[in-house]
């Protein structure tokens, strides 16, 4: 599941000029699966993102990898909205991957739940859209939640 919440981390979000190299790490079978069906390197993949991590969109790379991946994954539930259940544990199994700080896996499902609530209602006018902009709340509200620590 942790690869998953990467996965849906990594395609969903909103961003601005700015690009970073995506870590390897980050790179799981699902997103691999989707950058060659889609014949998305690791360099294209990485101009979706800002200086923040997060995604431009609208974006035609953002949008491939989004469509593919939610073929994949049980982001959402029938009625459009957030799969809470999967959505938070997938979300504390990533969290290590973007705190600085050693967190161990009780605060990181508190986190979770905390970014989840601030974050889970799902905004945009498609499924691609919901995600970029899921996925720039938990970025937001993880720094918050971070850096006023």
């Amino acid at each position: 599941m942790f690869k998953k919440t990467v996965f849906c981390l990594l395609i969903g979000c909103l961003a601005l000029a700015k690009s970073i190299e995506v870590p390897d790490a980050l790179i799981d079978e699902t997103l691999s699966a989707c950058m060659k069906e889609t014949d998305i390197d690791k360099a294209k993949l990485s101009e979706m993102f800002d200086d923040d991590f997060h995604i431009k969109y609208p974006h035609d790379v953002t949008s491939k990898i989004v469509e593919c991946g939610l073929g994949k994954v049980h982001f959402f539930n029938e009625d459009g909205g957030f799969n809470s259940k999967f959505v938070t544990e997938d979300l504390a199994k990533s969290l290590p991957v973007f705190v600085t700080d050693e967190i161990d896996a009780k605060k990181a499902d508190e986190l979770a739940k905390e970014i989840y609530h601030e974050c889970s209602t799902p905004k945009g006018e498609n499924l691609v859209e919901k995600m970029a902009n899921f996925h720039n709340c938990v970025m937001v509200e993880l720094k918050k939640k971070t850096t006023a620590a």
